[in-house]
């Protein structure tokens, strides 16, 4: 089962963010700035999408508690 989790931080005082040739500006206090998408899969869906993509599992590490995982991944021709 696929689930997301969507960070955003709230400016406390006002921003100038640049990146590149691109600047923005963020008030105090306004709509928090978007920082990360994060997508959770179980085990068995991760490596068959990454299997999908042409990756197969060199090594993985799965916490105890099933909370988090370490995948290294190489492509199909290489593994």
């Amino acid at each position: 089962m696929q689930t997301a989790v969507d960070k955003e931080i709230p400016a406390r005082e006002k921003l100038i963010n640049r990146f590149l040739e691109v600047q923005t500006r963020t008030e105090a206090l306004c709509r928090p700035m978007h920082t990360e998408n994060s997508y959770k899969y179980e085990p068995e869906e991760f490596l068959n999408l990454a299997s999908k993509a042409g990756m197969v599992t060199g090594r993985h590490w799965l916490a105890e508690e099933g909370l988090f995982g370490i995948y290294l991944l190489e492509t199909a021709a290489s593994g």
